[in-house]
């Protein structure tokens, strides 16, 4: 094994090498995992060797292709919090005015809502943890829809809006 001093390999060797220290060491490039191939110390250790004409021009086609990987997630994350906000405040306009109920079906929910978000919405919005949210299509959902027993929630994707039919 190497002697290591902090996140450099100090290599003693006889002669006179080319990049010696105060101490009479040779630095040699940051220890790299062989395990880990990919990350931040490869970087460093690719911009050490490399031209500052070579980081630059590759920094200039790099950073172009980021702005538009971030560009297109910026988009999809604001494009379901507008969905999920429609769907919030649809329910709350229901909770304050609609009749009460302690079960809730659902059929199809904003891309990237989740059921528990779902769930905790209308507890949350009701005021009542003793309410459960169950998706149509489940046995239990279909019982509830054909009981007449409990209001559904359908989500519209296309209008992107809320239409809760009460039984």
């Amino acid at each position: 094994m190497w002697p290591r001093t902090g996140r450099w390999r100090i290599i003693r060797i006889s002669g006179r090498p080319r990049n010696r220290d105060a101490c009479g060491a040779v630095r040699t490039r940051p220890h790299v995992n062989p395990e880990h191939p990919g990350g931040i110390a490869n970087n460093a250790v690719l911009a050490e060797s490399a031209r500052p004409e070579v980081i630059a021009a590759c920094l200039l086609l790099w950073i172009p292709r980021d702005v538009s990987s971030l560009r297109a997630q910026r988009d999809t994350a604001l494009r379901e919090a507008r969905d999920a906000r429609a769907w919030m405040t649809s329910f709350r306009q229901f909770a304050e005015t609609g009749p009460t109920a302690s079960h809730f079906t659902y059929e199809g929910t904003p891309s990237g809502f989740q059921p528990f978000g779902l769930e905790a919405t209308v507890k949350y919005f009701l005021h009542s943890l003793d309410v459960t949210t169950v998706p149509l299509n489940s046995p239990e959902g279909l019982k509830l829809y054909e009981d007449h027993k409990a209001p559904i929630l359908r989500w519209n994707e296309q209008m992107h809006e809320l239409r809760i039919e009460t039984p």
